[in-house]
């Protein structure tokens, strides 16, 4: 998902997915965490950018449909970390997980996983 629309997620505390769909909001559950992936800065024509640009965990509750116009949206609440910051994927695509790279923390991939 582009960066502006992963910044407004993050400030209104939410989440959606394929295009404000349903399915993908419903498979979540409380506690489930996810890493917003950004191409680009903005769609159609924004600048590449190839970064994780953000992290959280699925908020308790339900999935509920916004009201945005004629548009209504599936969105889940979602406690994002505020203290996390954008990492180039560069890095990740050549990282190492062997036991020397892990020592001397030369590995920088990201890893989230669900409780």
């Amino acid at each position: 998902m582009q960066r502006a629309h992963v910044l407004v997620g993050v400030e209104l505390g939410i989440a959606q997915t394929n295009h404000g769909a349903k399915a993908g909001i419903a498979r979540m559950g409380p506690g489930d965490g996810f890493v917003f992936y950004s191409p680009k800065t903005s769609y159609p024509d924004g600048d590449p950018l190839q970064e994780f640009t953000a992290i959280g965990r699925v908020a308790p509750g339900e999935p509920w449909q916004a009201e945005d116009g004629e548009w209504r949206p599936w969105r889940r609440k979602v406690d994002y970390d505020g203290a996390a910051h954008p990492v180039p994927i560069a890095p990740c695509s050549t990282c190492s997980t062997s036991p020397a790279a892990t020592a001397t923390g030369a590995s920088r991939c990201v890893a989230v996983t669900s409780r």
